[in-house]
């Protein structure tokens, strides 16, 4: 089945940062808030909020900011599977000199929603998407690094398997290693990796739920990337390969 969370859409990014961007506003501050000098109630303006919307509409126009609305997002395969199903959205992601993924959805998508021993390393819980969508996953080889966000991502990168808590992060990812992988990740679900020896012990012992209640949180990094081939390069449209038959900067592959 799809992966569902409240993911945003294009149209809510840019209304939030049209909104941030146009706001006009100056107000006092609710009761209880720090008052300014002299005793008197605080003002807040909205001039720290446009100048930071007005930044991110430019960096939109100069290409700094790209929302990409794949279908993948929400398949019910999980990252590893990304090569396979969908190499073109993986060859983008190669792009990037580092993708992050935020969120628990994103995580567990990273370890493919499996139980994993949570001492399992990271890279090796990473798999399938270079097997199930090679173009995606070609995509993604293009990143300096790939950041995934959020608990789900976390488990689609270990497969959601029971590691062993001490597994590292990098053999935890099995093999899905597009580009250097940066994970963050607030713990809702019984899966980890690359916990120091004993730590996972030490925290089950002060609280047998720890990893179900959100309380604590991962951040965690894989060095590796797998290098672009000459013919994965990219065409003159952005981040598409042609394998060669397509576009002049390929006929000659």
């Amino acid at each position: 089945m799809p992966w569902f969370i409240s993911d945003v859409t294009i149209k809510d990014f840019k209304h939030l940062i049209e909104a941030c961007a146009n706001s006009n506003f100056s107000k006092e501050a609710s009761s209880g808030a720090t008052e300014g000098e002299g005793g008197e109630p605080k003002i807040i303006k909205a001039d720290n909020l446009r100048t930071i919307g007005q930044q991110w509409n430019q960096y939109f126009t100069d290409g700094i900011f790209v929302v990409m609305a794949e279908d993948y997002w929400t398949y019910p395969h999980v990252y590893k599977d990304m090569k396979k199903f969908d190499p073109n959205l993986y060859r983008k992601l190669q792009y990037a000199v580092a993708i992050m993924f935020k969120g628990d959805l994103n995580y567990r998508k990273l370890l493919a929603d499996r139980n994993l021993n949570p001492t399992t390393g990271f890279e090796a819980a990473l798999q399938d998407m270079k097997k199930f969508d090679p173009n995606l996953y070609r995509k993604l080889q293009y990143a300096v690094a790939i950041m995934f966000k959020g608990d789900l991502n976390y488990r689609k990168l270990l497969a959601d398997r029971n590691l062993n808590p001490t597994t590292g992060f990098e053999a935890a990812l099995q093999g899905f290693i597009p580009a250097p992988l940066i994970a963050v990740r607030t713990v809702k679900a019984e899966l980890i990796c690359g916990l120091p020896k004993g730590k996972w012990d030490a925290l089950t012992k002060l609280d047998a739920e720890w990893m179900q209640k959100g309380d604590y949180g991962v951040i965690q990094y894989c060095p590796k990337g797998e290098p672009l081939k000459i013919s994965d390069r990219p065409c003159i449209d952005y981040c598409q390969t042609c394998f060669g038959v397509i576009c002049p900067e390929h006929t000659d592959m």
